[in-house]
């Protein structure tokens, strides 16, 4: 009883609720999830079964492929701000980024803090990773391009912003948990950096340099070259030096010491970019109209293009083992190409999460997830603590799930039923439907199906053979359906006019299926979401933008149908799911909530939890709860309350100042201020949950703070400032406006 279509086309992004407390005796914890999001990929690694991905978002996504029939995200690590560079060198993890500014302001006055540019991740554990340390500096001097490592040191080719040609940073790695400055080398600003041997390559726009490591923390230069050229890409294969731009110069590095020039490629009129090299190989694109295309060296003057393949053009690096090309992007996800036959290279294994879960179902240990357009996932959750996808059905656009009698009802472009007598593997029947299923609701042998603007009436007594016995016209051909409900005779159905000018619930007599009788409309503000019929009580999620939260309506007389109570939240409620007298609600950026509906004239909130995106669909399975929100799979736990904190009796050692200005334009400060002496922690996130940004403030003795936030390359629209303390945080609303 959903209404999906207005899920995915009238998000309210403007929801706020603070940091989940629960009341009473309950509380929901998170147990696991599953990711289904590729925001950004930036670079990709490999290393025996495990492959490193860096989402320029939610930073390192590691995978593990040992079967390649069951692959599973086994770990992640979150960077606070966005991450382009990722270096794997002896069971550690190098990421980079452009790192976020803020001032903090005590009793003397303003001062800088630095943020963390680069973190040290320990991934001994591929499945446990964590951090080791990080390097932070101010952000107007500059920020990280490319990363290499060599005995307990690492190199950094720096885009300096102060003008002084500090292009090379040095930094001791030998205590990594506390890394130290070595040096900075003034060059002019490369792009790209490899190791050989003892020698460090330096690649500039201009030619490149090559220097001696025998003293690691102190490198010397051997030899610098002018390569005549603009370039801005390069790779090193086993024994070739190639930088790319308007045109391509090759070198010989054997040996790196004495490199020696081997011809020129191209001209102005074919730029070629490389972005990874396997072995004696390169990849790379003259003409992005032909592809990426394999290279060779034969000889000391020819370069051979071999077999082309459609790889998506925000690709910026691969990862190779032996024959196999590793790629990884938004579009198309990770891909892992066999190029044993270079001229006829073949797609092996590709593994995409798009964005877009938009309902879950349930059936013993298999859940079932609503991908849009991206068709229907199939997850084993046998082990909760660890689900995982074995199956990807593409059957188009899949916006609704119901489960009933052993099958499942998959709607979206068209209805579609599957029996689950094998639950991983459902066979799809030959039952057809004339109605899309936007949203389906049952009554013993009788089902209604929404179509466009019409809701049909369906006998399923043969589920081989479903007959439609009559059609509900919901009104002209510029009203459509949204939901629907079914009591005992009575179908009740959530409307919506053209451009949504109007809303409401028309209640229709279907005793005679083929001659639908109207026997009731209500007429409402707000648009009408899942519909839920409680005894004599309809409860609506209302999902308009003038107006969120839950609505309760007595339909005792279906021609008088009046409002008992609403909830005006301001929370977005996409589906509602009813157990004894605790009503679920997926409501959007504020994640699950759990009323207690015993008195539907007075209900009341007993727990929510606010989770990672936007919910838009849960199933609840005794204490169990599985959410669909856009980005992720989720399963959670109800159960008591570990520790009840409530308004009297613990003291509030700290707290969180509405920000000035708000709204505000390029900064604003967050005031805060605390008792104790404990670690602080800001963090700044979307209004859909995604952190923005993320600020260790370490631990500050008790007193009143401002910090300063500086919402560069932000866009307008409102964010969440969450204040954390001690393992415990307040959280406020603020309104940038460019």
């Amino acid at each position: 009883m959903k209404c999906k279509y207005l899920t995915v086309y009238t998000l309210a992004l403007f929801c706020w609720i603070s940091s989940s407390t629960a009341q009473d005796s309950l509380a929901i914890a998170k147990i696991a999830s599953l990711k289904y999001d590729w925001a950004s990929i930036k670079d990709v690694k490999v290393e025996g079964d495990y492959v490193y991905l860096l989402d320029s978002e939610f930073g390192l996504r590691i995978l593990d492929l040992w079967d390649r029939d069951n692959p599973i995200e086994v770990s992640s690590f979150q960077t606070p701000g966005p991450a382009s560079l990722l270096t794997l060198e002896n069971g550690y993890v190098y990421i980079g980024g452009r790192s976020a500014g803020g001032y903090i302001m005590d009793e003397n006055g303003w001062d800088r803090v630095e943020i963390p540019a680069v973190y040290i991740i320990d991934v001994a554990n591929p499945e446990h990773p964590f951090e080791v340390s990080s390097i932070a500096w101010n952000r107007d001097l500059g920020y990280p391009i490319r990363f290499a490592s060599y005995m307990n040191v690492l190199y950094m080719v720096w885009n300096d912003l102060t003008n002084q040609n500090q292009g090379l940073l040095v930094y001791d790695l030998t205590v990594r948990e506390e890394p130290w400055f070595a040096g900075g080398i003034q060059v002019d600003r490369g792009f790209d950096l490899f190791v050989r041997d003892n020698l460090l390559l330096y690649v500039r726009s201009r030619g490149f340099q090559v220097y001696d490591l025998i003293d690691p923390l102190s490198p010397q230069l051997v030899l610098g070259r002018e390569a005549g050229g603009s370039f801005s890409s390069s790779v090193v294969t086993d024994n070739r030096l190639i930088i790319a731009g308007n045109t391509v110069k090759v070198f010989d590095i054997m040996p790196l010491s004495n490199p020696q020039a081997l011809f020129e490629y191209g001209n102005n009129h074919s730029p070629l970019s490389v972005i990874g090299s396997f072995g004696e190989y390169f990849v790379g694109s003259i003409n992005s109209n032909r592809g990426v295309q394999i290279f060779e060296i034969e000889g000391d003057s020819v370069l051979i293009g071999h077999g082309s393949y459609s790889i998506p053009s925000d690709v910026t690096n691969i990862g190779s083992v032996g024959s196999e090309i590793y790629s990884a992007s938004q579009n198309k996800g990770l891909e892992i190409f066999d190029a044993t036959d270079i001229d006829s290279v073949r797609l092996e294994f590709a593994l995409n999460h798009p964005k877009n879960t938009y309902d879950v179902e349930v059936f013993r240990n298999t859940a079932y997830l609503a991908n849009g357009y991206s068709g229907l996932r199939i997850i084993d959750i046998s082990n909760i603590n660890r689900p995982r996808e074995i199956k990807y059905l593409d059957i188009g656009n899949v916006a609704n799930l119901e489960i009933r009698d052993r099958l499942l009802y998959v709607g979206g472009g068209a209805l579609r039923i599957f029996d689950l007598t094998d639950p991983r593997n459902p066979r799809r029947t030959n039952a057809q439907f004339r109605h899309s299923g936007s949203d389906i609701a049952f009554r013993g042998s009788t089902m209604l199906v929404t179509g466009s603007n019409t809701t049909g009436i369906y006998d399923i007594a043969n589920i081989e053979r479903p007959a439609l016995i009559g059609e509900i016209p919901v009104g002209s051909e510029y009203t459509y359906c949204s939901s629907v409900e079914l009591g005992d005779g009575i179908a009740f159905v959530g409307y919506y006019l053209n451009s949504y000018e109007g809303y409401g619930i028309r209640a229709y007599d279907i005793s005679r299926p083929a001659t639908p009788e109207l026997v009731g409309i209500y007429s409402s503000q707000l648009a009408v979401g899942d519909l839920f019929l409680y005894g004599d009580t309809l409860i609506c999620g209302c999902v308009d933008n003038d107006g969120y939260g839950l609505q309760f309506l007595d339909v005792s007389n279906h021609e008088r149908i009046r409002e008992i109570s609403f909830l005006d939240n301001e929370i977005y409620v996409s589906e509602i799911e009813l157990h004894n007298t605790l009503l679920y609600a997926a409501c959007g950026s504020a994640g699950i909530r759990v009323y207690d509906i015993s008195s539907v004239e007075n209900p009341e909130l007993v727990t929510s939890y606010d989770t990672d995106g936007y919910s838009v669909g849960l199933k609840v399975r005794e204490n169990l709860i599985f959410l669909a929100d856009t980005e992720n799979f989720g399963v959670y736990r109800l159960g008591e309350e570990m520790e009840v904190v409530k308004e009297a009796g613990i003291p509030i050692d700290f707290d969180l100042l509405q920000s000035y200005p708000n709204p505000f334009n390029a900064s604003t400060n967050i005031r805060f201020s605390t008792s104790s002496s404990k670690a602080i922690t800001i963090t700044i996130t979307g209004v859909d949950g995604r952190v923005v940004q993320k600020y260790k403030l370490g631990e500050l003795k008790s007193g009143e703070y401002a910090f300063r936030w500086e919402a560069e390359g932000l866009a307008s629209g409102v964010y969440v400032i969450h204040l954390e303390i001690g393992g415990r945080s307040q959280s406020l609303k603020t309104v940038l406006m460019r």
